[in-house]
């Protein structure tokens, strides 16, 4: 064979191999795995900038997120198609969606302070909420919104529950802790830090921290691929994750 020809097939094939190792980069696949071919295909790109916040949404193959660059809040498949904008907020550095997805609390950054608004997409209305607002989470079958305020002058925080139809407060526990981030994973069950308590403020216990998404962390790590968050579906056929190097929104089909 001619050596010249040899020399040019050579250069083509150490291209390809470049290429798809700059691929593999990109994507965050570690390029000394060998357990990325498992999957059918390689991961769909569902962002196009830095996410600070996804849902896998229950019971559907959709997904909701927040771009920080155009600071919108998108939907979409979980293949990343039928993406489409549900609102436009500006600043937000926290936020907490109500399953229905109709409502959400957010904190923004407004000239260096920390608000927290309520928001209705369906009105399109936004009300202020107490300044002393640190978190929020709401109720499983949304008809509550538990919020954690804290005083920053008196050194005392509390956790209120509010029923969503008459915005009546109940305070069901306090405390001198500073930062909490709430979470209402189950109808019984409001979670902080290490703690659980009733949303009618009985129950007070410590409870044992799990990870309820161990099997995407399993399933990444075998991938190689490195992510900052992730989530499976809840038909378990797909996985959502943020690339831990650009903080970009990817979904991998594993079934």
């Amino acid at each position: 064979m001619n050596p010249r020809k040899n020399l040019i097939f050579l250069i083509f094939v150490l291209a390809g191999m470049v290429f798809v190792l700059l691929i593999l980069n990109f994507l965050g696949v570690d390029r000394n795995s060998q357990k990325a071919e498992i999957y059918d295909v390689f991961p769909v790109k569902i962002s196009r900038s830095g996410v600070i916040f996804f849902n896998i949404m229950k019971n559907s193959n959709r997904i909701i997120f927040y771009e920080e660059l155009d600071s919108i809040i998108y939907e979409a498949d979980l293949d990343g198609r039928s993406k489409k904008e549900l609102s436009r907020i500006p600043g937000v550095k926290d936020i907490d969606f109500s399953p229905d997805r109709h409502e959400l609390a957010a904190f923004i950054s407004e000239r260096g302070d920390l608000k927290g608004y309520h928001f209705d997409l369906v009105e399109n209305r936004r009300t202020v909420l107490d300044p002393r607002t640190r978190s929020a989470a709401f109720s499983p079958d949304g008809s509550r919104v538990a919020y954690y305020l804290y005083d920053d002058e008196s050194g005392e925080g509390s956790i209120q529950v509010v029923a969503q139809d008459n915005q009546r407060q109940n305070v069901i526990f306090k405390t001198r802790l500073k930062d909490l981030d709430l979470s209402w994973p189950e109808a019984d069950l409001i979670a902080f830090s290490d703690f659980g308590i009733r949303p009618d403020g009985s129950g007070f216990r410590t409870i044992k921290k799990t990870n309820p998404d161990s099997e995407a962390v399993i399933i990444l790590e075998e991938a190689g691929i490195k992510a900052a968050a992730s989530q499976v579906s809840a038909l378990g056929d797909y996985l959502v994750y943020l690339n831990a190097k650009d903080r970009k929104l990817y979904s991998l089909k594993i079934r």
